[in-house]
């Protein structure tokens, strides 16, 4: 498909998308539904008042991508996608997505419901979560260095094989939660003592 079929076209249902270069382009009012997305460059493009459902993106980078009132519905990540620098509170809510084995650092989630949210084998460094519900989410074998969680609900979250996280005890929920050894000391920093 060329790009200006792609852009001709408003609602994209079903497709197999490969190699679309939209970097630096605005897309406003586009839907699409069923639609795996391989090797496409969408950094520092603006989707606005889009909507993603059931589609999965592999090998593609939305660096520095706005996504200002669009919607996400079972939305995967996987396979070495790229989200550096994108402000996921943007989005439209509810929003349902996931992450396996991509980079998501200097990313922001800012008071979103995003209970059960899987975000496995990423790094998400220097990233920062704020007041948001991730009840149940898995953070399995992603790496946190200088990522914060402020007053979040992490109650039942899996930090299993998680690494660098710090989480202040006394500002984030951790009822349930799950860590590893000997990662889990990384929670006693915020009570400044020593473990020896």
């Amino acid at each position: 498909m060329s790009l200006d079929d792609f852009l001709n076209t408003h609602h994209h249902e079903d497709q197999v998308i490969t190699q679309l270069d939209l970097q630096n382009l605005t897309l406003d009012g586009y839907s699409f539904d069923n639609c795996v997305f391989e090797y496409c460059k969408f950094n520092q493009a603006i989707f606005q008042n889009c909507r993603f459902t059931d589609c999965e993106f592999t090998h593609s980078n939305l660096s520095l991508a706005k996504f200002p009132s669009t919607s996400f519905l079972d939305v995967r990540f996987t396979e070495d996608c790229k989200a550096i620098g994108v402000d996921w509170s943007e989005l439209n809510p509810p929003s349902r997505f996931s992450f396996a084995h991509s980079n998501l650092d200097d990313t922001y989630f800012y008071k979103m419901k995003l209970d059960k949210i899987s975000i496995q084998n990423c790094s998400i460094r220097n990233a920062a979560f704020v007041q948001c519900s991730l009840i149940g989410a898995n953070f399995k074998g992603s790496s946190f260095q200088d990522t914060s969680f402020s007053e979040c609900n992490l109650m039942q979250a899996n930090f299993r094989d998680a690494e660098d996280y710090f989480i202040d005890l006394f500002s984030n929920k951790l009822t349930g939660a799950k860590f590893s050894s000997p990662e889990a000391l990384n929670l006693l920093a915020a009570l400044n003592i020593e473990v020896f």
